[in-house]
């Protein structure tokens, strides 16, 4: 299972390539309509931040696709999994690559208590039993340990320099298909930087036997064909900081206004 730990490099400095981030986007909505409110998936993807008119204005009020691309080559910063804990409150407690941890020190009000499957072979269990101490029945179902994929990324053509971030907890659908299409093209291409991919969302019924609900599932596509993503990753390799329009239509400046989706057809 591919985890990633924490987001920091060893200077202890998330690399951004400079970048703010302008919102996060989500497949939920609270359900307000019945007498106790509830959480609910949806088919399309939900803007949360600042920037959600200019977001809407370009992709509509249900958008069930994104057009997407990576910024970085660092793995931990644009496609990180990890597992995490919270507490009865929520709030989050730790977090680790699956061998090493870190837990919330209350004392520094940082993740600066440091851990091992090594040094402690039972601390996944010993922190669930621990935050598990004065919960409720209810509020202990939901203290476990979850692997979490963290997604960031840009929007292809939005009018404002940043990342967006999606996350999911999808551990047995969509963590495995961002993660699988994700790793695929890195190891085909050497780099998933400036490769054009659809980031979707549709619902799916479950093929447990007697369950009978839909969940929404989220699927990272690449647009790119095999041959125009070699030489986009031959170029990146001569030319690191070149122009992205440039490197994908691989031609002059003169087709710089092209729709960038028109290498979906390999052209």
């Amino acid at each position: 299972m591919r985890i990633i730990t924490e987001l920091k490099t060893e200077s202890g400095i998330i690399e951004t390539g400079g970048q703010s981030e302008l919102g996060r986007i989500g497949i939920g909505k609270i359900d307000r309509d019945s007498d106790k409110p509830f959480p609910v998936s949806t088919d399309y993807f939900i803007p949360r931040g600042n920037f959600v008119d200019q977001f809407t204005a370009m992709f509509g009020d249900k958008p069930a696709q994104l057009p997407i691309w990576f910024t970085s080559d660092n793995d931990e910063f644009v496609c990180n999994e990890r597992l995490e804990i919270r507490d009865k409150a929520g709030n989050l407690y730790g977090f680790g690559n699956g061998q090493e941890f870190s837990f919330y020190n209350a004392s520094t009000k940082n993740y600066s208590l440091k851990s091992s499957i090594q040094q402690r072979p039972t601390l996944l269990n010993d922190t669930v039993a621990f935050l598990q101490k004065g919960a409720t029945a209810e509020q202990s179902r939901h203290i476990k340990w979850r692997a979490v994929l963290y997604l960031r990324f840009s929007l292809q053509g939005f009018p404002l320099l940043g990342y967006w971030q999606y996350s999911t907890r999808g551990a047995e659908s969509s963590i495995p298909a961002i993660r699988e299409a994700f790793d695929s093209c890195k190891k085909t291409f050497g780099t998933t930087r400036y490769i054009p991919f659809m980031l979707t969302v549709k619902k799916v019924k479950s093929n447990k036997p007697g369950v009978n609900r839909q969940f929404a599932v989220v699927s990272l596509v690449p647009m790119i064909s095999f041959e125009n993503g070699f030489k986009l990753a031959q170029a990146l390799q001569q030319n690191p900081t070149a122009h992205p329009y440039a490197l994908l239509y691989l031609q002059g400046p003169e087709d710089y206004q092209r729709p960038i989706l028109a290498l979906n057809t390999g052209e």
